[in-house]
Formats: structure tokens, sequence, C-alpha cells
């Protein structure tokens, strides 16, 4: 079902290429996989379909929390430090306008 969805989102990224909506669903999907497959190819093709999405609407507040996962599957799978996302991560939160709090 993942490989049909991203295969229509492609389909329809084609028709519709600069729509942030349709890019963030799109990277989501492929972020699916490479948790799926375990496989870092699907999660670049996520960073690259929400940094599309980020450059046509940097408020996109689904985009970056789909940035945010990509990054941590980087880490997870050992292809990234985690030091190495701390100051996109630091940039991230005014996009997204909520700091988050621990209780």
């Amino acid at each position: 079902a993942l490989d049909r969805a991203a295969a229509a989102l492609e389909r329809a990224r084609a028709a519709a290429p600069h729509d942030p909506g349709l890019l963030n669903d799109l990277a989501v999907v492929y972020l699916e996989v490479g948790e799926r497959d375990r496989r870092l190819e699907p999660t670049l093709r996520a960073l690259d379909a929400v940094d599309q999405a980020l450059r046509r609407d940097s408020t996109f507040a689904r985009a970056w929390a789909a940035l945010a996962e990509a990054r941590v599957l980087q880490v997870v799978f050992g292809h990234e430090r985690p030091a190495a996302f701390m100051p996109s991560a630091r940039r991230a939160v005014p996009g997204v306008g909520v700091v988050p709090r621990v209780l």
C-alpha cells in the first residue's frame, strides 16, 4: 500500500510540483517506506520533498514535523550523528511557532 501511495503521489507531484501539502504528503509516505525497509534512500527522497515544501511555505508546520522525523530516522539508522542536526533543529522551532515544553 505504501509503494502504491508513493507512486500515486509522484504522479500527482508531476501535475502539481509546487503544492506544499502534496510535497509533504509525499515526504510522509517516503518516511514510512524508509522506516519499513530500514533504508536511507526513501528518507533522502522524503528530505527532498519536505525541503521543496518548506521552500514554498516556510510556515507549514506539518512539513517542519516531517523534516524532524526524517532527521531522527537518519540518526536512528546510523547515517548521521545527532550533533549534526542540532543547529537546524534549533532553527526549526520558529518555523513551527511553538516551543515544546517538557513536563
